[in-house]
């Protein structure tokens, strides 16, 4: 009897741990799955709020960041939506710390000078306090400066609208250099900032208008050419001296310039590194070539009139192994306002 109490009693036990153990698993199992459905539901809420943030943006923003300066010079550097800031040294008040709130606008109802486009971003910037100092912008913008003349087609705008639409007033101040994608500009205004490119078709005056006629002259057959580029402000005169100085050249069309400043110069600039293979191009003066608005008024005075002029030899090397048979070069005028500030060279053998 003893034994088949003792018998009877462990498989209580036994059945006893058996349930504590189904218990504990099924515990176990609820934790986890309450664990996953927990975590499943904050990965949906993250998405509901980013769907939520995407949804409740407003119409044109591309992004808004917020940056905090103090009393020591800083670059606020937001070149990924094209923006940068240089705060000086001493534009904070000491001890104190100023946010810096920027949106960047791709869309809005925006009315901008006669004439012009944009050509970058629009950015709204506030400060939660007025700065001491004037801070450096810069804006990044989407043309292509190749000339000094192409930079007097850009300038900054601004708008104080609290809402749309935005009406946009040009800035004379603004920079922006050769070769650069970034216009800068001092203000001490915190408002709306862009870029803009006046699209008016140039007119020059008359008579501020200048002429440039390039000549060809064939010095050794299929081998070697002189250009020549004759100035002067009286076109019809210019055609007269060709015509009885050089009847055996060939002439290409004529180019009109206006000088960017009074008694300024024009250069012409010509890679000579930079030929067509077989090729080579060789300023006879010194490289950029210079001729005065001075000295093209002294000559077209001269009776009868004469014209200042630049010379070039290019030639097809001799005994070269390659040469192409079609010689494309360009020439670049600096120092004027034109559509024409490149002329391009083509000759064939």
């Amino acid at each position: 009897d003893e034994s088949a109490g003792e018998s009877q009693s462990t498989r209580q036990n036994d059945s006893e741990e058996h349930t504590d153990k189904i218990a504990t698993d099924d515990e176990s199992a609820t934790d986890d799955k309450s664990a996953k459905t927990d975590d499943g539901s904050a990965k949906k809420d993250d998405e509901l709020a980013k769907k939520d943030d995407q949804t409740n943006k407003p119409e044109g923003v591309a992004r808004t960041e917020s940056f905090f300066i103090q009393n020591y010079a800083q670059l606020l550097n937001w070149e990924k939506y094209g923006l940068r800031i240089t705060v000086p040294e001493g534009a904070v008040p000491p001890s104190e710390t100023i946010e810096v709130a920027i949106t960047a606008l791709v869309g809005g109802e925006f009315i901008l000078p006669e004439d012009s486009e944009l050509v970058s971003a629009v950015y709204t910037i506030n400060v939660s306090k007025p700065l001491l100092k004037p801070v450096q912008l810069e804006i990044q913008h989407c043309v292509s400066i190749e000339t000094p003349s192409h930079a007097n087609y850009l300038s900054f705008v601004t708008s104080s609208n609290d809402q749309s639409p935005f009406e946009f007033q040009s800035v004379d101040n603004g920079s922006f250099l050769v070769g650069g994608r970034y216009g800068s500009i001092h203000i001490s205004e915190f408002s709306l900032w862009g870029i803009i490119k006046t699209i008016k078709e140039l007119i020059l005056p008359a008579s501020r208008l200048y002429f440039a006629q390039p000549l060809y002259e064939n010095k050794r057959l299929g081998r070697e050419w002189q250009l020549m580029f004759l100035f002067g402000k009286d076109l019809n005169a210019i055609k007269v001296y060709m015509k009885d100085e050089f009847n055996r050249s060939k002439s290409d069309k004529e180019l009109f310039f206006q000088f960017e400043s009074s008694n300024g110069f024009i250069e012409i600039v010509t890679n000579t590194e930079n030929c067509s293979e077989g090729w080579s191009i060789r300023p006879h003066q010194e490289n950029p070539t210079q001729v005065s608005q001075s000295i093209i008024d002294i000559y077209g005075r001269m009776n009868p009139p004469c014209f200042p002029h630049c010379r070039f030899t290019i030639t097809a090397t001799p005994g070269s192994t390659i040469v192409n048979p079609e010689f494309k070069h360009p020439v670049t005028f600096r120092g004027t306002v034109s559509i024409n500030t490149v002329f391009n060279i083509v000759l064939t053998m």
